[in-house]
């Protein structure tokens, strides 16, 4: 009988103490929300700085490889452009080879001329004039190298001759013309050169 007494009493007073303590524990959450959020603001903006500045990089990276990107392949075009212009440039070397002796012919047909008022021997050098002009706007040139100091490169030493009055080493005849193909020596010249003692000593 005390037991069924007790409990209503005790019903009542879990009752009393319920509204109580629920509120407590909302204020409890409310408090621990607030201080997350106010804990984790500084976090938040530290974190979106450091981010933006790791695109800032990757993007200037980025940036770097495209403008090293499109260099290289500029660069490549260029050389790609100018080996292909070499190549046509050089096809025809042979042939202006071949042309230096008809050249030679020429000069040696007017050189034997002595009429130098003949018709035929005007239409001859009109003739070597033209094969002249095609083969200089080619890029066909003739090595200087008479009264220029002999050049191993460009010339080919055919004979010596005592000249005392001429300094050493000087191009004092030509036997044949040498020719360049723009920075290439299609044929060095055949000259004579000058020596200061008789060249058999």
């Amino acid at each position: 009988m005390e037991k069924d007494q007790l409990e209503p009493a005790h019903a009542e007073e879990a009752e009393t103490l319920a509204p109580e303590a629920v509120p407590n524990q909302e204020v409890a959450e409310g408090e621990d929300v607030e201080e997350t959020i106010t804990n984790s603001e500084p976090a938040t903006e530290e974190n979106v700085s450091s981010e933006l500045e790791r695109l800032r990089e990757e993007n200037q990276l980025l940036r770097n490889q495209v403008l090293r990107t499109r260099a290289d392949f500029e660069n490549a075009r260029r050389r790609t452009e100018r080996e292909k212009q070499d190549s046509i440039r050089f096809a025809n070397k042979r042939i202006f080879f071949d042309l230096l002796g008809v050249m030679d012919n020429f000069e040696r047909a007017v050189a034997a001329c002595t009429e130098t008022e003949d018709p035929f021997v005007e239409g001859v050098l009109m003739i070597q004039k033209q094969l002249e002009d095609v083969l200089t706007q080619n890029g066909v040139k003739e090595v200087p190298a008479l009264n220029h100091p002999f050049d191993p490169y460009n010339h080919e030493a055919f004979a010596k001759e005592t000249h005392p009055e001429v300094p050493e080493n000087t191009v004092i005849e030509v036997f044949q013309k040498g020719y360049k193909f723009f920075d290439q020596l299609l044929r060095p010249a055949t000259v004579k050169v000058s020596t200061l003692t008789d060249a058999d000593d």
